[in-house]
């Protein structure tokens, strides 16, 4: 009777948890379909997701991943390739669009589209910009302020100052050893913007609106969340800041000119209050404004970008680097001894060039959707579009649709030659009457970069095994050099005495083995290779061996396998914990011994020498495969068992562990071995993190802030967290609890950590790829996870290293998710 009331309870539960998702799906489908009436049944389809939000939480967890394109393919996924969606993005019902016919129409059917920015766009950007005003308003500032941007005249007046500052910054960035690379690009071309439109070249100027641009654009990628702390309430008061520092401007210059005759030299804010129609009707300053504002904008943010990558791209295939240079050179070379700097003649004939242009354009699509509104109902692909209804055109499908552009992720400049893109299918500046007013002057501005930079530069990345943007480079740069001092301080360092006479020792003995297993962190496979084989040849004695593949992310695993295999290199994922992985291991490891012995280069017994950096599990690998070995052989005698340490460095000498029979295999475990001294501090950071390198010499309390930043900046975060709330695991045990209060291990505290730790995220409302709001959520996290880990209360510092202390004990032993640091370099 108990039994069956207790299952009639769960049945209702479950019935109304679906009955709740179903209706709360069907929210937006009743608010905003149902009163189309029989329109509804030729809607493209489609999900328009949950009340209020609607797609945007998968769409925004797509573009925060390293796979953005993810969100388009989850449609595809679910309804198929129709090329059109139905959705709720940015407050609206909307259509997709991700198909070059389809993008065409949308672009450049001006009787039926309209420009359908969300109104948070607008807000900061401004509703007399390009973006916010009618199609008539809009041809009206379009031919007053394109001439003054694009035209030839313009242009040509622009290249000797943009060719001037570009060879200057140059010459400066090679005399200063290190740099930020997109930091100082997007300084450069934010100066050259500045001084076509203002002719400012003031650093105090210049920083200070570099500042609230960086911020308005924030915003603009943002959640339209007007709340202190928030990342668009932010932008709105930087676009309150930059409004009211371009009006001081502009009534600067009106009375100049009511007082002084105008100036010989104009720039593009002189060309503003002057041009007028032909009804003689001049710009107000509202419109004078907002065009400075998007203009200044999109010089800040896509040009630096686009810059940065092509150079990068280029870099990073020297066939295209040669090719490119080699024309650079003769266009050099074939110029008149009197002529002194570039023409625009000159770079229309560097037709390769711009084909690394677009190519860099194709692959960034840094400008992925532009927004439309229907202003009718409108008939496409055998579905329809309802007026009122919002159309984004999805340019990153098409530039990377491999119908298309064949390998479309891959860097080819060379797919151009000969190639006319068809209509519709090449769109970086958008089409039809709205393409990008700017769009000559900046690619002007990469031509001109590239020249000057392919000519007499090159470029060698500090990092090369982390991606050029990333949001915990102030962590990185911390704990990196936290690391590299101690490497420089004699008196305490990781380099011992006894590591540097156990590394001869290794060194010595490398030749004289039958096989070397290179044992690897699988969390940080490049990271922690071991310096001594960096020059061992790639042949069958030598084996890469990934351990605590437990705790590495599973589907990066296979990419850093096929990756190895595609260097040549003989690898292997193990879990020196697990005995079925280890028995896997341990006939692996026969089957090579035997095609050692067909070869020749085997006795009877064989010696196998396990080598790496420290902590990364080579002696519990040989106490595993010792044990398992000895079992499956059905030998007896005491079994020998290694030393095992959380910490590095327990391992002080060479010992041998018997792991087969007939054949006898002995494996060698040695000591870990790092380098004297580690110049990269991406990978210092990396080894501190996960344990190749003391706590004590950076401390725990800046380790537990870098895997915060990790964490957080890793989309797995909330979905992992939420999904380990809702999970049967979370039925927490109150003898447990009252058992074991204070050990952080136990599921019901880690349970707590990962609540915790989603809640924080979750109401935090700043920008992550902002380094001080970054910074101000870790801290919050730090504080919050006080209560859950147990931690009594003390002083701020000693209370934060406790919370550290357990909180780093979780990461290690994958207890709040499983996370690879290092991405496989397929570039490199």
């Amino acid at each position: 009777m108990e039994l069956g009331f207790i299952w009639t309870v769960l049945v209702v539960i479950f019935g109304g948890v679906v009955a709740l998702r179903w209706l709360l799906g069907s929210v937006n489908w009743w608010f905003y379909e149902t009163k189309l009436g029989d329109k509804r049944f030729s809607l493209p389809p489609g999900d328009l997701g949950w009340p209020f939000i609607g797609n945007m939480w998968s769409f925004l967890r797509a573009f925060k991943s390293s796979n953005p394109d993810s969100f388009i393919a989850n449609f595809v996924t679910r309804f198929g390739n129709t090329g059109i969606y139905k959705a709720f993005m940015f407050g609206n019902p909307s259509i997709i669009v991700t198909v070059p016919e389809a993008c065409r129409r949308v672009l450049t059917d001006d009787e039926y589209f309209k420009p359908g920015w969300p109104s948070s766009t607008l807000k900061l950007i401004g509703r007399k910009s390009f973006i916010g005003i009618s199609y008539e308003e809009h041809k009206r500032l379009r031919r007053l302020t394109a001439a003054p941007v694009n035209g030839h005249e313009a242009l040509s007046m622009y290249m000797r100052y943009i060719e001037e500052i570009v060879t200057s910054a140059l010459d400066k960035w090679a005399g200063m050893g290190q740099i930020e690379f997109l930091t100082e690009l997007r300084k450069l071309t934010f100066r050259i913007i500045m001084y076509i439109f203002l002719s400012s070249e003031s650093e105090q100027v210049m920083e200070a609106l570099e500042r609230e641009y960086t911020t308005l654009n924030y915003g603009v990628r943002a959640m339209a969340i007007n709340l202190p702390g928030f990342a668009y309430h932010k932008a709105l008061k930087a676009r309150k800041n930059l409004v009211a520092i371009f009006q001081s401007i502009v009534n600067e210059r009106r009375e100049k000119r009511e007082k002084q005759p105008p100036r010989s030299k104009k720039d593009m804010m002189d060309a503003l209050l002057e041009v007028e129609d032909e009804n003689g009707r001049r710009l107000n300053d509202e419109e004078i404004i907002d065009v400075l504002v998007m203009y200044l904008n999109a010089g800040h943010e896509s040009s630096g970008h686009i810059t940065m990558w092509a150079t990068l791209f280029l870099q990073q295939h020297p066939e295209f680097f040669q090719r490119a240079k080699a024309e650079q050179e003769a266009i050099v070379k074939n110029r008149p001894p009197t002529q002194k700097g570039l023409t625009l003649k000159e770079v229309r004939q560097m037709e390769y060039l711009s084909k690394v242009v677009d190519e860099s354009l194709r692959l960034l699509t840094f400008s992925f959707v532009v927004f439309r509104e229907a202003k009718a109902d409108v008939q496409m692909s055998g579905y329809t579009i309802p007026k009122g209804w919002k159309v984004l055109v999805w340019f990153r499908s098409i530039h990377l649709d491999p119908e298309i552009y064949p390998n479309p992720k891959e860097f080819n400049p060379s797919r151009w030659d000969g190639l006319t893109p068809k209509a519709g299918t090449f769109l970086p500046f958008g089409a039809g009457s709205r393409m990008c007013p700017g769009n000559d002057l900046a690619k002007l501005e990469i031509t001109i970069f590239l020249h000057y930079f392919l000519l007499n530069y090159e470029l060698e990345r500090v990092n090369p095994r982390c991606p050029p943007m990333a949001g915990t480079a102030s962590f990185v740069r911390k704990v990196g050099t936290a690391v590299r001092k101690v490497a420089g301080n004699k008196g305490s360092t990781w380099n011992t005495p006894h590591m540097a006479a156990a590394s001869r020792a290794i060194v010595e003995r490398i030749p004289l083995v039958d096989l070397v297993v290179e044992v690897r962190d699988a969390r940080i496979p490049l990271s922690s290779e071991y310096e001594h084989l960096r020059n061992f040849p790639s042949s069958f004695r030598r084996i890469i061996v990934l351990n605590k593949m437990d705790l590495a992310n599973r589907s990066q695993m296979k990419e850093w396998m096929m990756y190895f295999e595609q260097q040549n290199c003989i690898s292997y994922g193990v879990n020196s914990h697990n005995k079925d992985n280890i028995k896997e291991f341990l006939n692996f490891l026969q089957a090579r011994v035997r095609e050692l012995k067909k070869a020749g280069h085997s006795n009877y017994t064989t010696t196998i020498m396990l080598v790496g950096i420290p902590n990364v599990g080579k002696s519990a690998l040989a106490n595993s495969l010792h044990q398992i070995g000895r079992i499956s052989a059905a030998e007896k005698g005491k079994l020998k068992h290694a030393s095992v340490s959380a910490q590095p460095g327990e391992t002080k000498d060479i010992s041998s562990f018997k792991i087969a029979s007939h054949p006898n295999i002995y494996v060698l475990d040695t000591p870990g071995i790092l380098p004297p001294e580690i110049l990269d501090i991406e990978v210092c950071s990396k080894l501190a993190l996960t344990g190749a390198i003391s706590d004590c010499f950076i401390g725990e309390t800046e380790l537990a802030r870098y895997f915060l930043a990790v964490l957080n900046l890793t989309v797995g975060l909330k979905a992992e967290c939420s999904g380990a709330l809702n999970s049967a695991g979370c039925e927490l045990d109150k003898r447990q609890k009252r058992k074991y209060p204070t050990d952080h291990t136990q599921d019901f505290i880690v349970q707590d950590v990962r609540r915790t730790l989603f809640e924080v995220a979750s109401s935090f409302g700043g920008n992550l790829e902002d380094e001080n709001d970054l910074a101000w959520l870790i801290e919050a996290q730090l504080s919050t996870l006080q209560k859950a880990l147990h931690v009594t209360m003390a002083s701020v510092d000693d209370t934060h290293n406790k919370v550290a202390t357990k909180l780093l004990n979780l990461y290690r032993t994958g207890r709040l998710g499983h996370y690879t640091l290092d991405r496989v370099p397929w570039n490199a």
